[in-house]
């Protein structure tokens, strides 16, 4: 034990001599690391393309949700008027949660028309029964789970990503060690030349498993705190809608 730690010791304070860029070093490095090293640049794009991707589509769900919420409290908006108006939030849960809610009061009004003859109501005001109450209920609360899914949908790939990775780049570590010790069994010696190549390849793996992870796990917290939060938006306004029906 003693003795490796003196030849990582010797690795980081000794001059490279041939392979003295990182570009060289991975080039010139074992099979097994260039592939270590392959799947941790595919973590890594893909990680970035989700963050990126996700980033965006939350900006533009929360500034949706903020604006259709605005329409939908607004005094004099009437549900018909506010359902016209919500064809322009395509990016809004809320938004999505309101129509399928107003389809399905437009379609206990027709039935309890076809069934009972009874008027329809005007505003925001709509007179129901508890079973219609419950199918309008239904139709909003399975609209918010299907947002709720693609909202998370790729986050678990995030996860993986950060909780893999760095054990991807230990195994490049332990593949590195595994060669400096190959070349000590097959030079004799312990010279800096022998062990560097591969106490290389363990750093570099080393880092690139860190430089994969860290970022999917910082992304993956950040966007399931907002991701809570865009629920107790939908929770919220599930209540609210149903309060403005008149039982």
């Amino acid at each position: 034990m003693q003795k490796l730690l003196t030849l990582l010791i010797l690795a980081q304070t000794a001059p490279l001599s041939y392979h003295s860029t990182l570009r060289e070093m991975i080039f010139h490095s074992s099979f097994m690391s260039k592939l270590v090293l392959l799947f941790l640049l595919f973590f890594s794009v893909l990680s970035w393309a989700i963050i990126i991707d996700k980033f965006r589509a939350f900006r533009k769900l929360e500034r949706e949700n903020h604006h259709f919420l605005e329409l939908f409290r607004g005094k004099l908006s009437s549900f018909e008027h506010i359902y016209r108006q919500s064809q322009n939030y395509s990016f809004s849960s809320v938004a999505q949660m309101f129509r399928s809610g107003y389809r399905q009061i437009l379609a206990e009004r027709e039935h309890r028309r076809k069934a009972e003859e009874i008027s329809e109501s005007t505003g925001s005001a709509v007179i129901l029964l508890d079973q219609n109450r419950e199918r309008i209920l239904f139709a909003i609360e399975q609209t918010a789970r299907e947002e709720m899914n693609f909202l998370e949908k790729l986050l678990t790939f995030l996860a993986t990503a950060g909780s893999v990775s760095p054990f991807i780049g230990l195994f490049g570590t332990v593949w590195g060690i595994m060669n400096s010790f190959r070349g000590l069994g097959i030079h004799g010696s312990a010279s800096i030349g022998v062990v560097a190549p591969g106490i290389a390849e363990a750093l570099i793996a080393t880092a690139a498993g860190l430089a994969a992870a860290i970022p999917a796990v910082i992304a993956y917290n950040h966007f399931l705190g907002r991701l809570n939060s865009a629920s107790e938006v939908m929770s919220d306004f599930t209540r609210e809608f149903m309060g403005r029906l008149v039982p």
